[in-house]
């Protein structure tokens, strides 16, 4: 019984745990994505959309990687 109890802390500290990690990696996504859409503004008010349309149009980083290789 008495091991029983123990586990269940240490499970109850594991969820814990892990809720507060997802927690703050919530909070860095919504960060990011504030950053991504201020830069992306900034890109398209700049003059850029061109760049921007070839960018936003593509799954792949690795493509898009080429793209502004060539477009370069």
């Amino acid at each position: 019984m008495r091991t029983l109890r123990q586990q269940g802390r240490r499970v109850r500290q594991r969820i814990d745990e892990l809720q507060t990690r997802q927690r703050e990696q919530a909070a860095t996504l919504r960060r990011q994505r504030q950053l991504l859409a201020q830069q992306v503004r900034a890109a398209y008010v700049m003059g850029r959309q061109e760049r921007l349309r070839l960018v936003l149009d593509q799954d792949d980083p690795g493509e898009i990687s080429r793209l502004l290789t060539y477009y370069d």
